[in-house]
């Protein structure tokens, strides 16, 4: 291979990288607002007057004390579903905030629940260290499903689905969720 092919092909190499690099950055720190769906025709208004809402798909997970736990049990609730990891730093990082958000908001009718892709005895051990006040919920493989089914499809981490007290979703976070832009949201929820 000549000098020449060889750094065509090392520019060409870099510019995939940095293209792929700059897509999936941008589809990770987007914000998308709920996706509407059609909802049911249940009662006479007219279709155009209905807003279309996608609600909560029922689901249960095991909890770090391996038991398992519906969704359900948190109906009435603005419920905040935070998709996580240990190993993932800006995850961690939102962690003290949605523990405060938790004390200050919970009163009130917000719920956190953690969905980790980890093990059940690292999210127990790391619950335990840092004190965290909601349930954690965890199953690698079931939770990276569920965060797909709710509109993760490249499974990037940290993702917050937030869910009105009617089960409907109300918006989904891609990246870090700021004290702030919680409240936001939980003003217009609460």
């Amino acid at each position: 291979m000549s000098s020449t092919t060889a750094k065509v092909t090392l520019w060409v190499s870099a510019a995939i990288l940095f293209a792929g690099v700059g897509t999936t950055s941008y589809l990770y720190l987007q914000k998308e607002p709920a996706t509407p769906v059609p909802a049911p025709l249940a009662n006479s208004q007219p279709a155009a007057t209905q807003q279309a809402k996608e609600l909560l798909p029922e689901f249960q997970l095991m909890d770090v004390d391996e038991k398992p736990q519906s969704i359900k049990q948190w109906q009435g609730k603005v419920v905040v579903l935070n998709f996580w990891a240990t190993w993932c730093p800006p995850c961690r990082r939102e962690l003290p905030t949605f523990k405060a958000l938790q004390d200050e908001y919970g009163e009130r009718g917000v719920q956190f629940v953690g969905v980790s892709l980890d093990r059940g005895e690292l999210v127990k051990d790391y619950a335990r260290i840092e004190a965290l006040n909601y349930p954690q919920l965890v199953g690698p493989s079931k939770a990276l499903e569920l965060g797909q089914q709710l509109g993760n499809r490249m499974g990037a981490l940290p993702f917050t689905v937030v869910v009105d007290r009617k089960g409907y979703i109300a918006e989904r976070i891609f990246g870090e969720w700021s004290r702030e832009e919680a409240e936001t949201t939980f003003k217009k929820l609460l």
